[in-house]
Formats: structure tokens, sequence, C-alpha cells
């Protein structure tokens, strides 16, 4: 494989590796790059779990770049996105929302339960349990709750998330078995999980102004993924390992502050 060739499949498939973030509603809670190669193959995928505001379902957004991809690894209708993986349990036929714009999430930050593949793991987080999982929560009358504040609707979706997915060490991407039967049968025995990283520079950025919104940055433009399709190509990753990643940008504290600090769109706090 020859990089220039690697990063011309990459570029082809780069609408599917675009994570639409351009509206406010995707409150992200991880991502993960995962590289499957051989001498001959190689694939990427791209996860981001995340609490989608207008369908209010949790959901993993996966996009997927390769020469040798299944037939249809990049069909929404085929991909295991495992959509609404989440089922937080609750007091038979009451509801999630209490009213109908669905704006007041019925969950009490203290003590919740989910079901995770049908397992149930039950939590009563203290501050610094959400601490850990890099969530405060701020004294912002009207607007954040009150750090000391316990019952219905003390916690958002997008901070539910992340907690969980904390707590329980990501349990929402997907196995390597998954990961692998993306591929074509005949070259995944000889396909090798060659990277999994949560910290790249993603393609969809932000473009400030008046009307601030998410553009798309060419990958083949992105010293990230030009080294990174290096790396496919010659099978060696200290370049990679070596690099800049100051402007790495797939952790959710940053997408929220550009939510914040842009006032885009729909925001839970």
């Amino acid at each position: 494989m020859k990089a220039d060739d690697v990063l011309d499949v990459l570029r082809r498939y780069q609408d599917s590796l675009n994570w639409l973030a351009n509206d406010g509603r995707q409150h992200l809670a991880a991502a993960r790059l995962s590289l499957l190669r051989s001498d001959e193959h190689f694939a990427v995928c791209t996860e981001f779990p995340h609490f989608f505001y207008g369908t209010n379902e949790f959901d993993n957004w996966l996009g997927c770049a390769g020469d040798c991809l299944i037939v249809g690894a990049n069909d929404t209708r085929y991909q295991p996105r495992r959509a609404a993986f989440l089922e937080v349990e609750q007091v038979p036929d009451a509801p999630l929302w209490a009213d109908d714009d669905c704006t007041q999430w019925i969950a009490d930050r203290a003590a919740f339960s989910v079901l995770v593949e049908g397992q149930r793991h039950d939590f009563t987080p203290s501050a610094q349990d959400y601490e850990c999982a890099g969530i405060v929560f701020e004294h912002k009358p009207g607007i954040i709750f009150e750090d000391e504040r316990r019952g219905p609707n003390t916690i958002n979706p997008g901070q539910f998330l992340r907690f969980v997915s904390f707590s329980l060490n990501h349990p929402f991407f997907l196995s390597e078995a998954e990961l692998r039967g993306l591929t074509q049968p005949s070259v995944e025995p000889q396909m090798s999980l060659f990277l999994q990283t949560g910290w790249w520079q993603h393609p969809t950025y932000l473009i400030a102004g008046d009307d601030p919104i998410f553009r798309a940055s060419f990958i083949e433009n992105i010293l990230c993924w030009q080294i990174l399709a290096r790396a496919i190509a010659s099978g060696d990753l200290s370049e990679w390992n070596s690099q800049d990643t100051s402007g790495f940008n797939t952790d959710w504290a940053s997408l929220e502050r550009i939510y914040h600090q842009h006032n885009i769109g729909y925001s839970f706090d």
C-alpha cells in the first residue's frame, strides 16, 4: 500500500466519517477510532456514542472507510449502530419527560438504574464520582442545577450518558468481532487491530461568525489523517504516537464548550 492511495480511499469515504454536530442537538459521550490493517488492506471505523435531542435517543454514530468493506457497511440501514442501546429503568408507565417538548428529563442524579444489553446497573453517584467522569454541576440559578440538588430533572441525558459510559468503561462501542464483521470475509482473518484511540482530529470543525456552523475540512488537508495514512501504508505507528495533538477535537468537553461559547442550537445546561 502507498500512503497516497490510502488517503484517496479515506477521501472517498469522508461523507461517512463526518459526524454532523452542526445544530447543538448531539450531546457526545465518547469517541473512538479503530483501525484494522493487513499488509494489503485496511478499514477505519469512527464511533460517537451520544444523546440526540430530536429523536430523544441514545445512539452510536458509526462511520466507516476502507478498501475491504462489505457491501452496505456505510448504509445506515445496515450499520450496527446500536440505536437506543441504553435503557433507563423507571416506574412502569411513568414518562421519562415531564413535558411534551421533552425539555424536563425525569432523572435523579443521586440514584438511578440502567439496563445495558439486559444487565442491570445501579448507581448512587457522589459529586466526586461525577467529577472523576469530568462532570461538574455548577450553581447557575435557572440554568444549571445547584450542587446539592437532588430529585427529578437534576441531570440531563448527555451528562447521564457520559457518566454511565465512563463508569462502565465505555460499553457502547462495537466489539472487535462487530468491527471485523464490517470487512469482507475473504480478507478479515489477515487483519489485525492495529490502532484504537479516543483522541484525534476529526474533519468536522466549527466556522465561527455571526451564524456559527460546523464545516467538514477535507481529510487530505488534515495532518492527523496524513500521518494516519502513512501509518496504514507502512505498518509503523511511531509518527502517529509522536505527533502534535493540539488540534485534536474529539473530547465531549471541547464540543460542549463550543456549543456554549457560540450559543449553538439546543442545550440542556
